[in-house]
């Protein structure tokens, strides 16, 4: 289910995030989330918290206290007023990579020693906050699609409970009841596209989406998540941008929504509209500002405006984090370079760009040197790994890469790469790889 939100969480806030969704329940009109687990009451009766030192550097671990520590920790972080507010930064890192022991002290402002000494005193509170959601009576003589949906509080249980449940059941139990009473609205839609993506089923998910965009959805994941699942059905081309265009219109200033429009129009040969969609952002925010920088000089060289686009070219590379955003940026600034010293009319073929891909990590072949990948919209992907380099995982160079041979458990994997080598051959070269 986490592979399917394309979250990467190391394994205290993933286990921490699914015993605290666990203790999602309904009574009647009511959704509750946040009792105390019995296995951590009966825990923190005698015991404190483990070292948080310990905990954030594990990868994984059975050890005593290690889990209720991780419940704790994510209750503290998500519901306790001082540190909630921040807890929506830790999720927004973890689309991009797993959250460290200096990102949460970052967001939070507090070192790991107070964090610790809060959690200490915050676990054996015999009191702590929950969450209590009040759904709308239903009243007999009203048509349940006319019901108004509470969006602005259901939706944070539902969203949470999408990304970051290990199991599926609590998060099943709160999509039907919200579907049994207000059946046929966006916000039935949009959940049952939510159950499908914990399915890991991709002819589910696909459908999903698909009547969650005809039935009216805007929701940013959602319509980013139909883009991505349907980026090959030329059919669906229109309703692609139509529903881009009605996101943007609901959330003007969300910058991935608007860059996926934009690719989408540079990808139909629609530069000037690629250009005006980009030139209506009115904060770049450091972490996109490359993307955003890159995305435009191409719009911009599509348009014939070479000289623009190379003062792009040079602010993408001037802001660029990690080696494969330096890479893309360096070859565009190189190649709109190479075009205006040329003279010719017309610019050569834009040079290929890193793509990136998740989803799971299937089999390793140490002998032809790939990796069988199945992506999230079930799309297999067969990528050299390159003998002699350069090789990048989880940001650091390496000589080589240390994965067993053969199958593998179908660990989650974000890899980006190099595109087709050859019609017949592996769809690319590995660049950059990281791993849970």
């Amino acid at each position: 289910m986490i592979a399917g939100a394309g979250l990467y969480l190391p394994h205290w806030l993933g286990n921490g995030l699914g015993l605290l969704y666990s203790t999602i329940e309904e009574r009647e009109n009511q959704i509750s989330l946040g009792r105390i687990p019995e296995s951590a009451s009966f825990y923190f009766r005698s015991k404190s918290p483990v070292s948080l030192q310990h905990l954030l550097s594990k990868q994984g671990s059975t050890a005593e206290g290690d889990s209720d520590t991780s419940w704790a920790l994510v209750h503290m972080l998500t519901l306790e007023p001082s540190y909630a507010p921040h807890f929506p930064k830790l999720l927004e890192i973890a689309t991009r990579r797993r959250p460290t022991a200096n990102d949460l002290e970052s967001i939070t402002g507090k070192s790991l020693d107070q964090i610790q000494k809060d959690l200490d005193v915050y676990a054996r509170r015999s009191l702590l906050p929950a969450l209590t959601i009040n759904l709308p009576p239903q009243s007999p003589s009203t048509k349940l699609q006319s019901q108004p949906v509470a969006e602005d509080e259901f939706a944070l249980v539902l969203a949470k409970s999408a990304l970051a449940l290990t199991t599926g059941k609590p998060a099943k139990l709160a999509v039907e009841a919200y579907i049994s009473k207000f059946p046929g609205t966006v916000g039935a839609a949009e959940l049952k596209a939510y159950s499908a993506s914990l399915s890991d089923n991709p002819t589910n998910v696909r459908q999903a989406l698909h009547d969650a965009i005809l039935a009216g959805s805007t929701e940013p994941w959602l319509v980013l998540a139909f883009r991505e699942f349907f980026a090959n059905d030329k059919a669906l081309t229109g309703l692609q941008i139509k529903s881009l265009q009605d996101c943007l219109r609901k959330y003007p200033d969300n910058l991935t929504v608007r860059m996926a429009l934009a690719q989408l129009h540079l990808d139909l040969g629609r530069g000037i509209q690629a250009l005006a969609t980009l030139l209506a952002v009115k904060k770049i925010v450091p972490s996109k500002a490359s993307a955003l920088y890159l995305l435009r000089a191409r719009a911009k060289a599509s348009t014939g405006s070479l000289n623009a686009a190379l003062a792009d070219a040079k602010l993408a590379v001037e802001f660029a984090r990690g080696v494969t955003e330096i890479d893309n940026a360096t070859a565009t600034e190189k190649w709109l370079r190479s075009s205006l010293e040329s003279g010719l009319p017309s610019p050569p073929p834009q040079p290929e760009l890193f793509q990136e891909t998740r989803g799971h990590l299937l089999h390793h072949s140490c002998t032809d040197h790939t990796l069988l990948l199945k992506n999230r919209t079930g799309r297999e992907l067969l990528l050299k790994v390159h003998p002699s380099g350069p090789l990048f995982v989880d940001g650091t160079a390496v000589a080589k890469l240390d994965l067993p041979c053969g199958p593998q458990k179908e660990t989650q994997v974000r890899a980006t790469f190099l595109p087709k080598l050859s019609p017949t051959g592996p769809s690319g070269v590995i660049r950059e790889l990281f791993l849970p």
